[in-house]
């Protein structure tokens, strides 16, 4: 022993052409980028709202406000919601989906102060 360690490693990274802006992300098999989100938050005034792919949504409404996930998302689609009308029964309706393997079919946001990031990764979606 000389107390000299070597390390190396293969970067598998997909190529970062045109990926600008893109963060890595993977689902344990394989690496691909993925868009880092930074558009401005859109109100949900109504009961229920249907979500858009990539849109961060913030939860207004003065009463029990849903969200409801698209129907046909692709790998690795992301939405945002924020709870802001101080509710702790707002609903994360996962349209027929998964939430992490789980056939629950709804989540209920039991904090008013819940914000999270829900991925849709190897056909379910998760927390990211």
């Amino acid at each position: 022993f000389d107390g000299v360690y070597q390390i190396s490693w293969s970067t598998a990274l997909p190529s970062q052409t045109s990926n600008a802006g893109k963060v890595p992300t993977t689902d344990g098999t394989s690496a691909s980028w993925v868009a880092i989100h930074s558009k401005p938050w859109t109100n949900v005034s109504t009961a229920s709202q249907n979500a858009s792919i990539g849109v961060p949504y913030m939860m207004t409404y003065a009463g029990v406000c849903t969200l409801v996930l698209p129907a046909n998302p692709a790998a690795n689609d992301i939405v945002g919601l924020k709870v802001a009308n101080g509710r702790a029964d707002n609903i994360l309706d996962l349209n027929g989906k998964t939430f992490e393997d789980d056939n629950i079919g709804t989540l209920v946001l039991n904090s008013k102060y819940t914000c999270i990031y829900v991925q849709y990764i190897n056909s379910s979606w998760r927390l990211v």
